[in-house]
């Protein structure tokens, strides 16, 4: 796995703030796969907010919506990047880690109706750039907890 991340290109270090909002119930033993899926985030601010007001909007206003809205989220952890340690690496402002226990939590319980998928929507156009941001689906392989 080591040797396949050298296709990736240079590593890109940051120096980060992380918050779990939600953790799952961890009942699996060390180096085996977590069970269900996670999406990554790498999100850059909206133009108009300053690092302070994103990472303030994130975790007061969005955090709490995010809860109460993606039914089947079992894992959610913010992680605000403080610092680019090094030169030319994306000047991400935060990376969102939203898990799920199964991948049809994550494809039919993302959300828990219509109007609060359109609620979790409109606050994101109101601190992501979402033009600029990126997102992926992986798994995880907790070495050691």
């Amino acid at each position: 796995a080591v040797d396949a991340l050298a296709d990736l290109g240079p590593p890109h270090v940051y120096a980060v703030e992380s918050r779990r909002v939600k953790a799952y119930p961890r009942t699996w033993p060390d180096a085996m796969r977590t069970p269900g899926v996670e999406m990554i985030s790498a999100v850059r601010r909206a133009r108009a907010l300053d690092t302070a007001a994103f990472d303030a909007h994130w975790r007061d206003r969005h955090a709490p919506l995010a809860l109460r809205h993606h039914p089947g989220m079992w894992e959610y952890r913010q992680i605000v990047v403080r610092a680019t340690l090094t030169p030319g690496s994306p000047d991400f402002d935060g990376i969102a880690v939203i898990g799920f226990p199964t991948r049809e939590d994550l494809c039919n319980r993302l959300y828990g109706s219509a109007a609060g998928q359109a609620i979790i929507e409109e606050d994101i156009a109101r601190f992501i750039d979402l033009s600029r941001s990126e997102a992926t689906l992986t798994g995880e392989y907790v070495l050691k907890s």
